[in-house]
């Protein structure tokens, strides 16, 4: 199947907008300020054709293992942006939380959801700065979506990227959120179906699988646009 280049054009629009604002704020997860500031925001654009697998869009006769079974590094292959933070103390690791995606609203080619993320160590763990982001398809191959962060606040409203504060403490059964946007180039009946959305806490980890992506967000193609927000306090 072709790529419909047209779709792939990657719109951020970072404009000052409301900030997220978490000082003093009462919620399932607590913050305290990071010293020296959180990492700059990234992105990533299209895909070389280097970068894309053979047959992408195209089932073929090859097993497909399932999360659970891959490696820790086929499971980092699969981030297509790095989360922006590594090697924190005390940072939450992939065995800490629960990851799960809620569709939220759609418009004018755009869908919105939110990543709940729920501790699930006995200690309370840390998440901060922006996590990274990947994908792959039902028929195993890797996705090449453009990816960026961005300083999403309540709403999807864009905020000020200095004014993201982005510490968390999460403890056990405690919930943080992160904001997700996808649209651009979609996956349709012909397209291979979204199977895995990974989630990077740390640059050095291995990513967690987000459960319920492939239903709350089935249309993500092997080239569609996704924006990322920063790690929230839940609402």
């Amino acid at each position: 199947m072709t790529r419909r280049a047209a779709a792939r054009t990657l719109g951020l629009g970072l404009g000052l907008g409301l900030a997220l604002a978490v000082a003093g704020c009462a919620g399932p997860a607590t913050t305290a300020p990071t010293a020296g500031g959180p990492a700059p925001a990234s992105s990533v654009g299209e895909a070389h054709e280097s970068e894309v697998p053979a047959g992408v869009d195209e089932p073929d006769d090859r097993p497909v293992l399932a999360f659970a079974d891959l490696s820790q590094d086929e499971r980092r292959a699969l981030v297509r942006l790095p989360a922006s933070e590594s090697g924190a103390a005390g940072a939450c690791g992939p065995a800490d939380v629960r990851a799960e995606l809620r569709f939220d609203d759609a418009a004018a080619g755009h869908r919105y959801g939110t990543i709940t993320l729920t501790g699930a160590a006995d200690e309370p763990c840390r998440l901060q700065g922006y996590p990274g982001l990947g994908a792959r398809g039902a028929w195993g191959h890797p996705f090449t979506p453009q990816v960026a962060q961005v300083p999403f606040g309540p709403g999807f409203q864009h905020g000020e990227e200095a004014m993201v504060a982005t510490d968390l403490s999460l403890g056990p059964g405690r919930t943080a959120v992160v904001r997700l946007e996808w649209t651009g180039a979609l996956g349709g009946a012909e397209s291979e179906p979204l199977g895995d959305l990974v989630l990077q806490l740390q640059a050095d980890q291995a990513p967690l699988r987000v459960a319920g992506a492939d239903d709350a967000a089935s249309d993500i193609g092997a080239f569609s646009t996704l924006r990322v927000g920063p790690f929230s306090l839940a609402p």
